[in-house]
């Protein structure tokens, strides 16, 4: 996708609001890249990413993507970004097609 679809209540959302600047500031460049990615807000198999590899495809360090978040967390070696479009990623799939 070559645009991100945030809703408002997102951004108005206990855990949006909630949030440290710096994890608001991860999630969204961790948005911007699963959308880049198309990859249904799961980075698979990143856990073991060392700092470099972080900064270059995600824009982030390693050390923010192991904050405690509500925004985003680690699901085994995956990492899920939370409240990530799915719904806009299938309809521009579809529209592909």
């Amino acid at each position: 996708m070559n645009w991100i679809n945030i809703h408002t209540e997102t951004l108005r959302g206990e855990e949006f609001i909630g949030a440290e600047p710096l994890e608001r500031a991860t999630w969204l460049n961790l948005l911007g890249w699963s959308c880049a990615q198309e990859n249904d807000g799961i980075i698979l198999g990143c856990k073991s990413w060392g700092n470099r590899k972080w900064q270059q495809l995600c824009g982030v360090t390693q050390e923010e993507i192991h904050l405690e978040s509500d925004l985003y967390h680690f699901d085994g070696d995956d990492l899920v970004v939370n409240f990530y479009p799915i719904e806009q990623q299938a309809a521009v799939k579809a529209k592909r097609e």
